[in-house]
């Protein structure tokens, strides 16, 4: 139970600095802005994975009809497929960032009305409640003889000294 409060008393802490939630938030939305794709690139990236699979499929049409032999065939076919995959990695990170700032972009617009109303409504959470925001926002929670140290997934702000810990025994 002491651990429980413990644990719950640094997350409502948290809680009760919506700012720091903010902060956070944004400093995530500036770091997936900046990795995020161009418009268009994804589209320009399917075109060009597109255009390298005809190319693949060229070459085996020239190898099975006899106009290529092995040692071309092979470094060839190779080439593409090495190209293809380095345009799908690219075209996947390029997805998960726009993901990423859509996603943060609506968290960050709709921040505001849950620090409204979880300052009303921290003290009527039932245990659910609890356990659902603690899982969002806690990272990992570190336990030794006398000491519970709550690493959160929202960094400390910079003028914090020491870390998120509590004594609890």
């Amino acid at each position: 139970d002491r651990l429980e409060a413990a644990v719950w008393d640094r997350v409502r802490a948290l809680l009760e600095e919506p700012e720091r939630v903010a902060e956070e938030y944004r400093r995530r939305l500036d770091t997936a802005r900046d990795a995020a794709a161009e418009p268009g690139e994804v589209r320009e990236l399917d075109r060009r994975i597109a255009a390298l699979r005809r190319g693949i499929g060229r070459l085996i049409d020239g190898y099975a009809e006899g106009v290529l032999d092995p040692a071309e065939f092979k470094p060839r076919v190779t080439g593409l497929k090495v190209r293809v995959a380095r345009l799908e990695e690219r075209r996947r990170a390029a997805a998960e960032a726009a993901d990423a700032e859509r996603e943060l972009t609506l968290v960050v617009g709709r921040l505001e009305d849950f620090a409204a109303t979880v300052r009303h409504g921290l003290d009527e959470l039932d245990w659910h409640g609890r356990r659902d925001i603690i899982r969002s926002l806690v990272w990992r929670i570190e336990i030794d003889r006398s000491r519970v140290e709550v690493v959160f997934r929202v960094p400390p702000r910079s003028g914090d000294r020491g870390p998120n810990s509590v004594d609890y025994l």
